[in-house]
């Protein structure tokens, strides 16, 4: 469920943390959901907003008081936002916010990318297929996709777009989406995939000596 805002934040740590010579990046297939008015960088906000408040007694007390007397009216609330937002996922509201506009987006990748770099880590983006584009459906992933094939070409790394591939695979690629699911693919799919990471992987070997070889088709 995290979009490129996550990724960047934690990128840093994971690079620390296990010096990779090679970094794979896919987002957008959540960066565009609409939850509500707000993007996941204003849901930041204030939930660090929150975090202070919580130090102050009276703010906590009142906090307190305000949750005990609203408790039914929240559950109620929250079920009806999660069947608002499931259906925000397919048929976004145009009225709400995405939780990443593309130009944060697009930013967020080039931060991650110059991150990646400071760290001598080479890296790949992917490009994920939306089942409704290969069925011919609106979806509101495409310009996620564009977004995230410029960004390769202005910054110069390699891109893997898997979305060719699960195309010329016509019917079976469709099929490969779990059921009422759009993004998540089974088995079959998951290798169609690992094949094509497989290839770029390869290609980027000669320019890393040291990377462990990929494992065999």
């Amino acid at each position: 469920g995290h979009t490129s805002f996550q990724g960047r934040q934690r990128l840093a740590t994971d690079l620390e943390k296990w010096q990779p010579q090679l970094t794979v990046i896919t987002f957008g297939n959540n960066d565009g959901w609409r939850w509500d008015g707000l993007a996941d960088k204003e849901h930041a906000m204030l939930n660090s907003a929150t975090v202070w408040m919580s130090h102050s007694r009276a703010l906590s007390w009142l906090r307190s008081c305000w949750l005990h007397s609203s408790q039914q009216q929240a559950a109620r609330d929250e079920a009806r936002w999660a069947e608002q937002a499931t259906r925000n996922y397919f048929n976004p509201n145009e009225s709400w916010t995405p939780r990443v506009s593309l130009d944060d987006f697009a930013d967020n990748l080039r931060a991650m990318i110059a991150m990646c770099r400071e760290h001598d880590s080479e890296v790949v983006l992917i490009v994920w297929p939306d089942q409704r584009q290969l069925l011919n459906q609106p979806t509101w992933r495409l310009p996620y996709q564009a977004a995230t094939r410029q960004v390769a070409e202005e910054t110069g790394v390699a891109c893997v777009d898997l979305v060719p591939p699960f195309e010329l695979a016509g019917r079976w690629g469709v099929d490969r989406f779990l059921p009422r699911d759009v993004i998540h693919v089974d088995r079959a799919g998951n290798r169609l995939v690992a094949k094509a990471v497989a290839a770029q992987i390869r290609a980027l070997r000669a320019r890393i000596t040291d990377l462990p070889a990929p494992l065999a088709d």
